[in-house]
């Protein structure tokens, strides 16, 4: 709200400063102010010229500075594996590679600015030189007096300073337009396709028909296959590396949505039921690699977003029985309070 109120203020003064010294100028000398004002519209020209080389290259440099401090925080994260494989060299000139990267469009970046501002320069300096060969001819000839000419210069000396701060607020706002147009692409991506009906009853099978999947039109990983699971049963999905096992299961959960066919639980399709509920309630997927988020222990083994009641942290300690995890010493409210980092797998 501030930061809004600023900027009307400041767009407002300008524009009063603008107005205001033109007015009292055509009063004085009509064709000299109305001469200042065509060679004011450079600046018009020349922002019309940059603002879209303004936004390229800005867009450029952030996404090269992104990547250059993802690589960088991802050595940071993983340090310890990386000392540990002996791979400093590696990632090091991986690191080195995109800095260089970030290093040659911050520069273009710069000598682009650079000369935007130096443009600025030159023609506030040539307008100046207009107005004084006018000015000085005028009060040669008489038609102007010297205080006039005086008033004149300080008038137009605050136009210019206004036309000049609405020209770096358009620079600024091209620079960034490219940051906002980074963050629309995260909002407008498509939002994952969701349900509404919650599952009540136990789940007795879960059954795949005609399903059909692709991560590429070149490559099909499911092709019409059917199958049923049922309840009391204890199913293997075997295959190669790459053949859809992982695949398969996030389907399964309704994480991934198939091009075809469909996944019904308990004859349901899942493409009507609330998948989140889904999985939050009856689905537990165990991942290749072990995964902590920051908090305490009870937070990430329960993941619940609402406070537990005594009968919920009794499930929770036999839950902690059943897996043999006493031994760590999880056997106590206190050392389900221990706070841990997304980062530390320890």
């Amino acid at each position: 709200m501030g930061f809004t109120f600023s900027f009307f203020q400041v767009m407002l003064t300008q524009s009063l400063m603008l107005v205001f010294p033109t007015a009292i100028m055509l009063s004085i000398n009509g064709p000299i102010t109305l001469l200042l004002l065509l060679c004011l519209l450079t600046y018009l020209a020349l922002y019309a010229f940059t603002r879209k080389h303004i936004t390229r290259f800005s867009l450029k440099m952030k996404e090269a500075e992104n990547t250059f401090f993802s690589a960088q925080n991802e050595q940071l994260v993983n340090a310890k594996a990386i000392r540990l494989h002996a791979a400093e060299s590696f990632f090091l000139f991986r690191l080195r590679q995109r800095f260089k990267k970030y290093l040659a469009t911050l520069m273009r970046y710069q000598r682009f600015s650079y000369t935007v501002s130096s443009l600025d320069s030159v023609i506030s300096l040539m307008i100046q030189v207009v107005l004084f060969i006018l000015g000085g001819r005028a009060v040669l000839r008489g038609a102007l007096s010297v205080g006039m000419f005086t008033l004149i210069l300080s008038y137009f000396s605050t136009m210019l300073g206004a036309v000049q701060s609405f020209f770096a607020l358009g620079t600024s706002f091209r620079a960034t337009l490219a940051a906002y147009g980074r963050l629309m692409d995260i909002f407008t991506w498509p939002i994952m396709p969701n349900g509404h009906e919650l599952l009540h009853a136990p789940i007795t099978t879960v059954a795949i028909t005609q399903l059909s999947f692709s991560y590429s039109d070149a490559v099909m990983l499911f092709d019409g296959i059917s199958y049923t699971f049922e309840k009391g049963k204890l199913y293997g999905i075997m295959g190669a590396n790459g053949a859809g096992k992982s695949t398969l299961v996030q389907l399964l959960s309704g994480y991934l949505q198939p091009q075809a066919g469909s996944v019904n639980y308990n004859g349901r399709d899942i493409a009507t039921v609330d998948a989140a509920a889904l999985r939050q309630q009856y689905i537990g997927y165990v991942e290749q690699e072990g995964r902590l988020f920051h908090g305490t222990i009870l937070e990430n083994i329960t993941l619940s977003d609402r406070p537990l009641d005594a009968g919920q942290i009794a499930d929770v300690s036999q839950l902690i029985k059943l897996l043999n995890l006493e031994q760590w010493g999880l056997d106590s409210n206190a050392s389900l309070s221990t706070l841990i980092h997304g980062d530390n797998s320890s």
